[in-house]
């Protein structure tokens, strides 16, 4: 990214001050994906589970912990196997299952789990349709694990299902007057769970080949977000006035900045490109790998 300079006092050593100010209160926007989504989309889901596990186990109480055992077998049967339950989106329907059991077991009500903060809408209570489709898929699973046929065909057309939500949240999103980075977060988590549905899809036996996985939605995604986001994004806006009522004693660095806005827009731009491609690159070369794990989950 080409440094831009020349706007008053406003250094490129300034400028990386501001944006960093900016990100550490939180008026800009973190463009990175959530790394306990992404743990479990990655070659090492298996041991984030069992980590996942362990700290349930450790946070509730003897009583507690024999009610969310007892919930556990209800829900899985008494196998004590969930048939490929270390990797990828069955682990990740694990994780959500075992934060739902614990909060029962505390006799809470709802879910704190990170998929629901992940496809949340912009206003914050309703989850995307993107993210329910998403949802109901992971409670399924572990009610179909042990069943390959059934497996198959309902992950065959959950997928559908799923694609079908992800080309028209884009589309709404390519579209609209005034993008948000809540809308566009959405979407790159959707289209990095598609990926693994449909590597979850060939180990249960689909014709899907390696070029068909390895979805070039990813770079179009980017392309237009570097397009679109440089227009507007409804967190980007009047950055240096938000920081100004949060921090008023960086009034003089926010002084020399004051008409930085479209730098930050170009900082913000660049991070998320860099990180949604990183994840993209290191989906293509670990791949093969995903295709052949083969990780039950045993409680």
């Amino acid at each position: 990214m080409e440094n831009m300079v020349g706007i008053g006092q406003c250094t490129d050593f300034l400028q990386k001050q501001v944006y960093s100010l900016g990100r550490d209160v939180g008026v800009i926007p973190d463009p990175q994906m959530d790394r306990s989504f992404t743990s479990y989309l990655s070659p090492n889901s298996s041991t984030h589970l069992s980590s996942d596990y362990m700290d349930v186990h450790r946070s509730l109480s003897p009583e507690q912990l024999g009610m969310f055992n007892h919930s556990l077998r209800a829900t899985l049967g008494e196998s004590g196997k969930v048939t490929q339950g270390g990797v990828g989106v069955v682990a990740l329907a694990l994780s959500f299952l075992f934060d739902v059991l614990a909060q029962q077991a505390k006799n809470q009500t709802g879910s704190t789990h990170f998929i629901h903060r992940i496809f949340r809408e912009r206003d914050g209570n309703n989850s995307s349709e993107v993210g329910t489709v998403i949802i109901d898929y992971l409670k399924l699973v572990l009610l179909i694990a042990n069943d390959p046929q059934r497996m198959k065909e309902e992950t065959e057309r959950y997928e559908q299902r799923l694609n079908h939500s992800l080309v028209g949240h884009f589309e709404r999103t390519v579209k609209a007057q005034n993008s948000s980075w809540t809308d566009w977060k959405i979407f790159t988590h959707g289209l990095a769970f598609h990926q693994h549905m449909m590597i979850h899809q060939v180990r249960m036996g689909a014709d899907i080949s390696l070029e068909q996985l390895i979805e070039k939605d990813w770079e179009n995604c980017m392309d237009k977000f570097a397009k679109k986001g440089q227009l507007n994004l409804d967190e980007m806006t009047n950055i240096v006035e938000r920081l100004r009522s949060i921090s008023p004693e960086k009034h003089q660095l926010l002084t020399r900045c004051k008409d930085i806005g479209p730098i930050l827009m170009s900082h913000f731009v660049y991070d998320v490109i860099i990180e949604g491609m990183t994840f993209f690159l290191a989906f293509q070369r670990h791949a093969p790998l995903f295709l052949s794990q083969n990780v039950h989950f045993f409680y």
